[in-house]
Protein backbone atom coordinates (compact mmCIF):
# COMPACT_ATOMS: atom_id res chain seq x y z
CA UNK A 1 0.00 0.00 0.00
CA UNK A 2 1.46 3.52 -0.98
CA UNK A 3 -1.56 5.16 1.37
CA UNK A 4 -2.51 6.93 -1.86
CA UNK A 5 -6.45 7.44 -2.11
CA UNK A 6 -8.09 5.42 -5.12
CA UNK A 7 -8.90 6.79 -8.25
CA UNK A 8 -12.37 6.75 -9.39
CA UNK A 9 -13.10 8.33 -12.67
CA UNK A 10 -16.62 8.38 -14.38
CA UNK A 11 -17.14 6.16 -16.78
CA UNK A 12 -20.87 6.66 -18.25
CA UNK A 13 -23.86 8.76 -17.02
CA UNK A 14 -25.40 9.07 -14.03
CA UNK A 15 -28.88 7.38 -13.70
CA UNK A 16 -31.31 8.26 -10.96
CA UNK A 17 -33.59 6.02 -9.46
CA UNK A 18 -36.43 7.05 -7.38
CA UNK A 19 -36.85 3.89 -5.22
CA UNK A 20 -39.91 3.10 -3.31
CA UNK A 21 -41.24 0.19 -1.22
CA UNK A 22 -42.01 -1.24 -5.21
CA UNK A 23 -39.59 -2.58 -6.96
CA UNK A 24 -38.29 -0.29 -9.68
CA UNK A 25 -38.03 -1.35 -13.15
CA UNK A 26 -34.73 -2.39 -14.37
CA UNK A 27 -32.61 0.79 -15.94
CA UNK A 28 -29.68 0.49 -18.21
CA UNK A 29 -26.45 1.41 -17.33
CA UNK A 30 -24.02 2.09 -20.73
CA UNK A 31 -20.28 3.77 -20.32
CA UNK A 32 -19.27 6.38 -23.10
CA UNK A 33 -17.74 5.81 -26.05
CA UNK A 34 -14.18 4.88 -25.24
CA UNK A 35 -15.32 3.90 -21.74
CA UNK A 36 -14.98 0.45 -19.81
CA UNK A 37 -16.23 0.38 -16.24
CA UNK A 38 -15.74 -1.90 -14.25
CA UNK A 39 -17.01 -0.79 -10.87
CA UNK A 40 -20.95 0.91 -10.13
CA UNK A 41 -20.48 4.08 -7.61
CA UNK A 42 -24.15 3.68 -5.42
CA UNK A 43 -24.99 6.55 -3.96
CA UNK A 44 -28.64 6.60 -1.68
CA UNK A 45 -29.64 10.15 -1.21
CA UNK A 46 -32.49 8.82 0.95
CA UNK A 47 -33.65 8.02 4.33
CA UNK A 48 -34.65 4.62 3.77
CA UNK A 49 -32.42 1.50 3.15
CA UNK A 50 -32.58 0.36 -0.22
CA UNK A 51 -31.28 -2.92 -1.63
CA UNK A 52 -30.16 -3.02 -4.90
CA UNK A 53 -29.25 -5.73 -7.89
CA UNK A 54 -26.65 -5.38 -10.79
CA UNK A 55 -26.81 -7.41 -13.54
CA UNK A 56 -25.37 -8.36 -17.02
CA UNK A 57 -29.13 -8.88 -18.54
CA UNK A 58 -32.35 -9.31 -17.35
CA UNK A 59 -32.64 -8.22 -13.59
CA UNK A 60 -34.69 -9.87 -11.59
CA UNK A 61 -36.38 -7.43 -8.71
CA UNK A 62 -34.30 -7.50 -6.14
CA UNK A 63 -35.27 -8.75 -1.86
CA UNK A 64 -34.08 -7.55 1.08
CA UNK A 65 -32.75 -10.57 2.71
CA UNK A 66 -34.22 -11.66 6.13
CA UNK A 67 -33.13 -14.51 8.87
CA UNK A 68 -32.42 -16.93 7.95
CA UNK A 69 -32.76 -16.46 4.23
CA UNK A 70 -30.44 -15.12 1.86
CA UNK A 71 -31.04 -12.20 -0.66
CA UNK A 72 -28.00 -13.70 -3.92
CA UNK A 73 -26.54 -11.12 -6.26
CA UNK A 74 -27.88 -8.17 -3.62
CA UNK A 75 -26.30 -5.08 -1.78
CA UNK A 76 -28.10 -3.34 0.73
CA UNK A 77 -27.73 0.66 1.27
CA UNK A 78 -28.61 2.15 4.11
CA UNK A 79 -29.79 5.64 4.14
CA UNK A 80 -27.45 8.33 3.24
CA UNK A 81 -24.44 5.23 2.14
CA UNK A 82 -22.35 5.11 -0.93
CA UNK A 83 -20.72 1.83 -2.49
CA UNK A 84 -18.23 1.14 -5.03
CA UNK A 85 -18.85 -2.50 -6.09
CA UNK A 86 -18.18 -4.72 -9.13
CA UNK A 87 -20.49 -3.70 -12.34
CA UNK A 88 -21.26 -6.57 -14.34
CA UNK A 89 -20.65 -5.49 -17.89
CA UNK A 90 -22.88 -7.78 -20.74
CA UNK A 91 -21.34 -8.46 -24.02
CA UNK A 92 -22.97 -5.53 -25.68
CA UNK A 93 -21.20 -3.53 -23.22
CA UNK A 94 -24.24 -2.57 -21.01
CA UNK A 95 -25.23 -3.42 -17.43
CA UNK A 96 -29.03 -2.77 -15.32
CA UNK A 97 -29.69 -2.06 -11.85
CA UNK A 98 -33.22 -2.40 -10.03
CA UNK A 99 -33.80 -1.35 -6.46
CA UNK A 100 -36.36 -1.52 -3.95
CA UNK A 101 -36.91 0.60 -0.96
CA UNK A 102 -37.15 -0.91 2.75
CA UNK A 103 -40.19 1.51 3.13
CA UNK A 104 -42.51 4.18 0.67
CA UNK A 105 -39.78 6.78 0.51
CA UNK A 106 -38.85 7.33 -1.81
CA UNK A 107 -35.00 7.63 -1.76
CA UNK A 108 -33.43 8.74 -4.93
CA UNK A 109 -30.50 6.07 -5.51
CA UNK A 110 -27.82 7.44 -8.22
CA UNK A 111 -25.33 4.69 -10.25
CA UNK A 112 -22.61 5.82 -12.23
CA UNK A 113 -20.35 3.07 -14.24
CA UNK A 114 -17.06 4.14 -12.91
CA UNK A 115 -13.52 2.91 -13.66
CA UNK A 116 -11.84 2.47 -10.27
CA UNK A 117 -8.22 2.02 -9.39
CA UNK A 118 -6.95 1.24 -5.84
Amino acid sequence: MSGLSPIIIPAGPVRALSVTASAHAAVVLTSWPGGSPNFALLQNSGTIPVAVRLSQTGVAPPAFPVDPTAADGVVVLLAGQTLIVPMPMGATGTAQVTAIGSAAGPSILYVTPVNYQA
